[in-house]
Formats: C-alpha cells, sequence, structure tokens
C-alpha cells in the first residue's frame, strides 16, 4: 500500500509540474490602472478559469488606449485593452499590426460629470465653462463631433487634457465645472466627491446620440498567427469570466481586490456594475458577448471618420476586427 501511494503521489507531482511547464505565458495589457472595469480579466485569474485554459497570464496596468495599443503592436503585450475609436484613429494613419478580437462594449462608456446642483444638463451648457479630460482617453477622439453635434462648439469650452487619475479631485474641488469620464470610473469619482460633502450626476453619451464600439480586447497579428490556440483559449476563459462576473458583480470586485489590495472591494464592485449595461444587453442577446457585428462596426467609424475630418473610405471597418477567434 505504502509503494502504490508513492506511485500515486509521484504520478500526481509529475503531473502537476507537466501542467505548469505547459502553461502558456500571456501579457495582459490593461487601458489604464487595475479598477472595478477590469472585474472579468481579473476573476479569470484569481479564480484560475486562465489557468484552466492552460494560461498563465499577467495583468500589467496601462496607460490610456494609445499606450496599449502601442505595446500590443510592438509586442511587449500579447493582448490588451482598446477603445474602439482609438484602433480605428490608428488604421486611418498607420495601419498597426494589430486587430480587434473581442467587443467588450457595445454601448459607449462616455460620460459627462458634474456636481449636483450645476446648472450643466447637457453639452450645449458646457459653453464658456472649464471642462477636464484624461490626456490619454479615447473620448479625445469623438468628443468635438459629439458636442458639435449636440448645439456646442467646442471652442468654447475650456478644455483641460490631465492625468486621468486627477479628474475627480479637480471635480471635487471646484478647480472645473465638469470632467469627462467613463461611467465605469463614476462610482470612484462618486466617492471622492463624497469625501467632499458633494455628490455626483453621471450624464451618459449614449443620451445624446453617440453610439458604437467602446473598449475591446486587441492582439498583435503576430501573437494571431504564431499563437492562434492562446488567443481562443485567452477568449473562451474571458467569455466564461465575463458570464460570473455578470451574474454576481461582488465576485468580480473581490477578485480586483484579491489581486490588487489597494482597491477597495465595495467600489470595485459597484464599478463593474456600472459597465454591466454595456457588456449584457438588447445586442449582446442578439448577437452574443464580445459579438463584433458589422452595422456596429461601421457606425463606430462613422464616428470617428466625422470628428476627424478624415474620408470615410480611408479605413473599412471589418478590416480592423478578426472574428475568426471568437468562442463558438
Amino acid at each position: 500500500m505504502r509503494l502504490i501511494r508513492k506511485l500515486v503521489i509521484s504520478a500526481a507531482l509529475s503531473l502537476a509540474a507537466s501542467q505548469s511547464f505547459a502553461a502558456e505565458k500571456v501579457i495582459f495589457q490593461l487601458g489604464w490602472v487595475p479598477g472595478g472595469d477590469n472585474g472579468v480579466e481579473y476573476l479569470a485569474k484569481t479564480s484560475d478559469i486562465f489557468a484552466e485554459e492552460g494560461l498563465d497570464v499577467t495583468i500589467v496596468s496601462g496607460n490610456g488606449s494609445a499606450d496599449t495599443l502601442t505595446k500590443v503592436a510592438a509586442g511587449s503585450a500579447d493582448l490588451g485593452l482598446v477603445g474602439m475609436e482609438s484602433l480605428m484613429s490608428a488604421y486611418a494613419e498607420t495601419k498597426p499590426p494589430v486587430k480587434a478580437v473581442f467587443g467588450i462594449y457595445n454601448k459607449k462608456p462616455d460620460s459627462l460629470e458634474v456636481p449636483a446642483g450645476s446648472p450643466i444638463a447637457t453639452f450645449a451648457d458646457l459653453a464658456g465653462r472649464k471642462v477636464a479630460i484624461g490626456s490619454y482617453s479615447s473620448s479625445n477622439v469623438v468628443w468635438p463631433l459629439v458636442a458639435t453635434l449636440n448645439g456646442l462648439d467646442p471652442a468654447s469650452v475650456n478644455m483641460l487634457k490631465v492625468d486621468a487619475a486627477a479628474l475627480a479631485p479637480m471635480l471635487a474641488s471646484g478647480q472645473v465645472d465638469a470632467i469627462l469620464n467613463w461611467v465605469t470610473v463614476a462610482p470612484l469619482d462618486a466617492a471622492v466627491m463624497k469625501e467632499a460633502g458633494k455628490e455626483l450626476v453621471v450624464i451618459p453619451w449614449s443620451k445624446f446620440g453617440y453610439e458604437g464600439y467602446g473598449q475591446s480586447i486587441v492582439a498583435g497579428e503576430s501573437v494571431l498567427k504564431n499563437r492562434p490556440e492562446v488567443v481562443k483559449a485567452f477568449l473562451r476563459a474571458y467569455a466564461k469570466a465575463a458570464k460570473l462576473a455578470i451574474a454576481d458583480p461582488a465576485v468580480a470586485g473581490e477578485a480586483v481586490h484579491k489581486a490588487v489590495p489597494g482597491v477597495d472591494p465595495v467600489v470595485a464592485t459597484a464599478e463593474f456594475s456600472a459597465s454591466i449595461p454595456l457588456i449584457s444587453n438588447e445586442f449582446s442577446d442578439k448577437h452574443g458577448i464580445g459579438a463584433l457585428e458589422p452595422d456596429l462596426l461601421a457606425t463606430t467609424w462613422e464616428w470617428v471618420a466625422k470628428s476627424q475630418s478624415l474620408d470615410p473610405n480611408a479605413v473599412d471597418p471589418i478590416s480592423v476586427v478578426d472574428t475568426s477567434f471568437l468562442p463558438k
């Protein structure tokens, strides 16, 4: 019996070592610092969903879509989070060796944030006001067009581009009248405002006609070509974790806190909860979570082209995506 026990233990250890050795290392670049909106990837990591797919995933902080796009294109990250607007804009200029492989947000996350009691309720109300936006935010790409189509001359706004971490403190201290940020960050911004004895009001851009894809997962073409099964495994794990997180946002919030203790689990849960309507809605019910649908891609590109005065024929929206890696 003792010999059999030794053989069983030895076999188990050998299997574990073999599985560990076989794990594919993946670097996943976030769009910004870790937060509740990253609940899916952290849940996949902390609950071993990535590991079950044979992946050893390292999640790295980012500095905006442009930064992530550059790193994925250069191969210093395998996959990453990038705003679809930023990807399409890059294609119009340089056509980077990067493709979107999973559409996380099929509704726009961009929003206008003001203190409760502010006279600002629409874009037109921003005329003559001081407004801050993150220097590397993908919202910069289309902000002028959304403003113009809603009766606001962008030149009439005193727009400040600042570090994203400074946005909420600037609003709370009264240095600016409004900030442009994502709805997924609103719970954290609200916490900062609360410390200053103020309440936050969030006004989604989607209420003003802004439609299209937002945050997406992108991969370098070299990874797609040389490690296709790794990309497929990553997206399978991501989709599985997304369903679990949507069903129980607190699990996602705790996962972020577990991996990054400095992130408050309550705030992270609220942030992920705010992102759920952008991921799971009537669009995903019809096309599936992560779907990269031609018509919505075309709408997204139309906004980008108009906002930057680009030739509408400069980019074929389908050319920026590769749908062959989506989970079946």
